[in-house]
């Protein structure tokens, strides 16, 4: 074969290759443009009646689907992945009271404050509950008990009256609330929280027109607008000590908790072996 008739063999094959190439590439560009619906983007059809979703606020004729760009952050929470742990007593039970036994539970990822709830936190409370139009019998409800810092051959008297006003006791934890004040509280933060997303949301254009009417007349937020957060809550006994024995990154491979640690760190001392 000759060098002219070999180099054009060669182009002929080069061209052929560029032709496949930017035919894959068509291809491939084409099969993204969809994409599979998700929660951001649900698409314009639904996928299990094929009709389609109303994306316009003006049109009610189909289902409405909100701009969904993740749950929000709130305020001093920190998120806490799920998993799986022992509770109960690790010590033998001498007097057989069986009253902490052990058994292993699934908890779910949640998120939790990363301090406690503190006085300037419980006073902010107990400001718009007086200045709200809360009957008088709740407004009686919401002081935290006083009398929990007394007791005998104990001088805790100064801590009944100025630890929870005074300015130096701000940021200490709030003490002498009730589970039911706790839950009381837990509604309140819900919606002053999803108050302030609100407003976000109105300053960022990401206000449905029908929501916001919705809101005027039931007086809430409806939760599927995609802009608030969940209803705050105490926390259960199980998240408590999960979140507590900070087990992620602790436990063996299969997840098994030999033993209970004194301390949220890895380690069976009073200091962090990693040196945190």
């Amino acid at each position: 074969m000759k060098k002219t008739e070999y180099m054009k063999s060669i182009r002929s094959i080069s061209k052929a290759l560029a032709y496949v190439s930017l035919s894959a590439l068509v291809f491939v560009a084409c099969g993204k443009g969809g994409g599979q619906p998700n929660s951001e983007y649900p698409g314009q059809f639904s996928t299990s009646t094929g009709l389609a979703y109303s994306m316009d606020y003006e049109d009610s004729a189909g289902y409405k689907t909100h701009p969904f760009h993740g749950q929000p952050e709130g305020p001093n929470l920190v998120f806490i992945e799920g998993g799986r742990m022992v509770l109960g007593s690790f010590e033998e039970d001498v007097i057989m009271s069986r009253d902490n036994i052990e058994r292993t539970v699934t908890v779910a990822s949640f998120y939790m404050d990363e301090t406690e709830v503190a006085n300037i936190h419980w006073l902010e409370y107990m400001f718009y509950v007086e200045a709200s139009d809360s009957s008088a019998a709740f407004k009686a409800t919401i002081n935290p008990d006083e009398e929990v810092w007394k007791a005998r051959l104990a001088f805790n008297d100064p801590y009944a009256e100025h630890y929870l006003k005074y300015p130096g006791f701000r940021y200490f934890p709030v003490v002498g609330v009730s589970w039911r004040q706790a839950t009381d509280y837990s509604e309140w933060r819900t919606d002053a929280v999803n108050m302030g997303l609100e407003e976000t949301a109105i300053d960022n254009g990401d206000w449905d027109p029908d929501l916001m009417a919705e809101a005027e007349s039931d007086g809430r937020i409806p939760l599927e607008s995609g802009i608030i957060l969940p209803d705050y809550r105490l926390p259960s006994e199980a998240e408590w000590e999960y979140a507590a024995q900070a087990l992620i990154g602790t436990q063996w491979l299969d997840e098994n908790q030999t033993h209970s640690r004194l301390y949220p760190w890895d380690g069976h001392s009073l200091r962090n072996p990693y040196g945190k």
